[in-house]
């Protein structure tokens, strides 16, 4: 039996259901509730679970890469980009055509003079060289020469200067090298006249060769001086006594047969 009890809101509510009733009613009530509540509680776990198994994955990866730097290094090595250089070509640039030349106003011709022929002597093969002409006269002199201070001859004590010849080239010393004259010059027309001052010893042998005068082209100067120190001469005399003395020797060099002789 229920006793109706009025509670402080005036509401009667029933005390003390029979226990058949009452056990029946809760559960009925309570068996679906109780259900969810372990479906929602296993989810909770799984996700609990999950949770804290990512947690420990994280700690146990930052211990990991604190003991294993090279763990870390090799994680955080940034990834390597292979870049390569095209090379462009400028643009070529096309030339400015070129404004066309003004018509030049043709300019009076000067009548130009006609050439003079030149008359060309021909040369005979044969003559490689002119013509020697001897300095000195064959035949002893008797007149007092141009010589040396040094080789002057001395007063005699009764006032007679002694008969004095100078050096000479005789007919026996034809044979003496001529001067060779260079192909050079021969090809460039040099021709011309050189002078030697050549000191003659006692035995007529050339003693020292100097250049006096030039012809105006070393070549043939140098060929002069060459000839001329292999050359022989009569010596000068003193009272029938071989002396040393100078004398000058022209050597002319040209390209015609016989040119004449200064």
């Amino acid at each position: 039996m229920l006793t109706p009890r009025a509670d402080q809101n005036g509401f009667v509510i029933a005390r003390n259901p029979p226990a058949p009733f009452a056990a029946k009613g809760l559960r009925s009530e309570s068996a679906p509730a109780a259900g969810a509540y372990r479906k929602e509680r296993s989810s909770n776990l799984s996700v609990l679970a999950a949770i804290l198994s990512a947690v420990a994955a994280m700690h146990f990866f930052g211990v990991r890469c604190l003991f294993c730097p090279s763990i870390a290094q090799a994680v955080a090595q940034p990834i390597a980009m292979q870049v390569s250089t095209i090379k462009i070509r400028a643009a070529q640039t096309t030339p400015a055509r070129p404004a066309p030349p003004q018509a030049a106003k043709p300019a009076k011709k000067k009548p130009q003079p006609k050439p003079k022929l030149k008359t060309i002597v021909p040369q005979a093969p044969a003559s490689d060289f002119s013509a020697f002409d001897q300095v000195l006269d064959p035949a002893p002199k008797s007149e007092n020469p141009i010589s040396r201070p040094e080789l002057a001859p001395d007063a005699t004590a009764g006032g007679e200067r002694p008969a004095f010849t100078e050096a000479y080239l005789s007919a026996a010393y034809q044979h003496n090298p001529k001067p060779e004259y260079p192909s050079i010059a021969r090809s460039r027309g040099w021709q011309g006249k050189v002078l030697l001052r050549v000191l003659v010893d006692a035995e007529g042998r050339a003693e020292a060769v100097a250049l006096e005068q030039s012809c105006g082209h070393d070549m043939l100067d140098e060929s002069a001086l060459e000839a001329v120190k292999q050359w022989r001469f009569v010596p000068a005399k003193r009272d029938d006594v071989a002396v040393a003395s100078s004398v000058l020797v022209p050597i002319i060099f040209s390209l015609q047969d016989d040119p004449p002789f200064s």
